[in-house]
Order: structure tokens, then sequence, then C-alpha cells
């Protein structure tokens, strides 16, 4: 075993973007830079940089795609010829060109392929099944089996996985959260700046506006609670995939959303969290869920869909059960449809069920994605390599 740190190189997300990707990648930066073990470097997609980085920082623009044609440049420049590990911190179904680089061309088959001088490394988001509801749609399979260590973030994403491929090195290991800072905090802070007080009841919704996110039947399950309630959104965009403002006008709640799409600082989420009855987040499905987690960590019970990893995070008296799936996308992925009157029917017993107090033990779900918790199973993990 050699004392010399190995070459590391992350290729996911930009660590400074706001995305769960970034935010993943960031912290396992931050992390990896921590252990000698290691010299890091991260090609961020879209990736700005910043000066407070232990790590050498590499940029991937909108035109360069996933990064195929810079990667060999950036992982050359880090490793100086020396061996090493490349880890992907992205969805398997946008991979397949590292894993398989056949067809590509002799550049490409060169660096990426058996003789490589690096192992590929994988922390992968499983969100969904495919066709056959108990495996991965088959290209996720076929790029997981291409690399030599898979780490999923969820039982979910494992159990699939383990159906799928017949992996060496397959694993799973949630993502961690900032326990000091997500947290109870009192919620008159928050409902004191919204011009609300104690007895007000207020759902929270913190969600990217994407195909997957399932806008309309979040706020049609909001408008099924009583017109005296009132809603808290933060999202990146309020025009993207959604029309978030015309939903809100159509389903008649306009005037009773507290819409927040600017930048909040975790502190800021947790106060927010806080001051919620409850939290809601449907979608297709999920391969984490920062939204579920810290709304739990800050003691906010969180409704959600039964499909997805966000589901082993919460009592299963929050959960909502899928009407139906449907396979989408050209990667062929099962996502989940709900009724929006069984969702607002759950969420109005939620929170009646926290007036009563009957939900005190909700931040101990989050006890195990504390980092304080989970550093020393990711440096167990991460250091096999030198062992």
């Amino acid at each position: 075993m050699s004392d010399r740190p190995l070459p590391l190189l992350i290729l996911g997300d930009g660590p400074d973007l706001k995305t769960g990707l970034g935010r993943i990648g960031h912290d396992l930066a931050w992390l990896l830079s921590a252990m000698p073990e290691f010299r890091v470097g991260y090609m961020g997609r879209l990736s700005f940089g910043r000066s407070k980085f232990p790590w050498q920082n590499y940029t991937i623009g909108l035109s360069d795609q996933w990064g195929e044609e810079r990667l060999q440049e950036a992982w050359s420049d880090l490793s100086n010829g020396e061996r090493g590990i490349i880890l992907t911190v992205w969805d398997a179904s946008r991979l397949l060109w590292f894993a398989d680089p056949t067809g590509m061309g002799k550049k490409h088959e060169d660096f990426l392929g058996p003789d490589r001088s690096f192992e590929k490394w994988m922390y992968c988001m499983v969100d969904g099944s495919g066709v056959n509801p108990t495996a991965l749609p088959l290209e996720q399979a076929h790029v997981m089996s291409c690399y030599d260590r898979v780490l999923t973030a969820s039982r979910f994403g494992h159990g699939l996985a383990a159906n799928s491929v017949k992996h060496p090195d397959l694993d799973w290991m949630p993502h961690g959260i900032n326990g000091e800072t997500f947290k109870p905090i009192d919620p008159m802070y928050a409902r004191s700046g919204w011009g609300l007080g104690p007895d007000d009841i207020v759902i929270g919704i913190v969600a990217t506006n994407q195909e997957r996110k399932h806008w309309p039947t979040m706020l049609a399950s909001f408008a099924g609670l009583k017109d005296t309630a009132r809603l808290w959104i933060h999202t990146d965009k309020l025009l993207a995939y959604w029309d978030i403002n015309a939903l809100a006008v159509e389903y008649g709640i306009g005037s009773r959303i507290i819409c927040e799409n600017r930048d909040l600082t975790d502190a800021e989420l947790a106060m927010r969290y806080s001051a919620c009855d409850a939290t809601l987040l449907i979608s297709g499905g999920e391969g984490f869920s920062y939204a579920t987690a810290e709304s739990i960590a800050c003691g906010t019970p969180h409704v959600t869909g039964a499909y997805g990893a966000q589901a082993e995070l919460v009592r299963p008296d929050w959960l909502v059960p899928p009407k139906t799936f449907q396979i989408l996308t050209n990667h062929n992925v099962r996502r989940a449809v709900y009724n929006a009157d069984e969702v607002s029917q759950t969420l109005g017993i939620v929170v009646a069920n926290r007036r009563r107090g009957m939900y005190e033990k909700t931040v101990n779900l989050a006890e195990h994605l504390q980092w304080k918790n989970l550093a020393y199973p990711w440096r167990k993990w991460l250091k096999k390599e030198r062992q």
C-alpha cells in the first residue's frame, strides 16, 4: 500500500450549485478533502468555483454536454500519470458514455476502456424502477455492471440494483445532512415574518420546477384543506416545466401562498421548515430527497408518496400509495401517479395529529442522517481502496 495520496476526481453537478446532486457532491468533496489518503479534484457541470474549496475545480460548460470531451484533460491534470479513481455523482442514466465507451471512437475507448488508469466508482441516486417493477431499467443496470464499485443512496435503490446486477461491490449509504443547522427552531421566528400566529395552519413545499415533481397534485391537495390554511413554497423557478402561478390561480389558492423562489441559506430553510405544521412532496420518485430529510430533522412531519427512496425516511402513516404508474422518458423509468384527494386527506390527518402533539419524536427519524453519525461509515467505504 502506497502512502502517497490517491488522485480522486468527482464528476457531477457543480459543487457550488443548489441542485440536490450538486449539494451531495459538494459535501462529499469536503469529506474527501479532509482525508489524507486522497488528492481531490472536482469536475462540475456549470460550476463557477470558490476560493474556499480545498480541491482542484474543473468546469463543464453547457456546450460540453456531460464532460465527455473534457474529462480526459481534467484527469490527466489531476493524476499526473498516477492511477486513481473517478467517482461519479449522477444518475446512472446519464453515464452510459462513461461506463461503456463502445462506439465512441478510439480516443474515448482507450481512455475509458479496460486498460484505463483509474477505477470507476459510482454514488447513485436511484429514483425509480423500470418496466419490471422489481428491477432497474436495463440501461441503468448495464451502466452499473461496468463500474468497479457501486453505492446507492437508499435501500430502495439498493434493492432494485441487487435484483438487476450481480455486482461484487454493491452497497448503499444515505447522504448526510447538517444536524447543527437542521434542527427544531421556534416556529414564531418565521411565522411572525409571514404575519401569522401560532394557530394558523401552514404547509410547506420545497421542490424544483421539473416534470418529476408533481406540482399540480401538490397544489390541488393543498386546495382541499380548509381555506384558512397557508402554503409556503420554495422553488427555483415559477415558470419552467410547470407554470406555478397559473396553477395557483386555477386551483383558487393564489392568495394563500407565501412564495420564496430566491436562494435561502440552510439556516433560513431550517427556520421555515420549523414553522410549518407539515411539509409535502409528491413526485414520480425520489433518489434521496433533501426536503424530506431536512423537514423531519427540524421536527416537522412530511407527507410524501410511498414509491421512491424518500418513503423510507418517514413514518408509514405519512405515506400516500400511488394510484397508478407510467413508464416515462427515453430511459424507460417507472414513475408513480397520485390522487390529489388522497394526498389531501393524508395531509389533513397529519396536521390534525401534529396539533394534538402526536409526533414529538419526528426529529429522531433523521438522527441516522446527521453527518456526525455518517462520517465514519463514509470514510470506511472510501478508504477500502487503500486497505
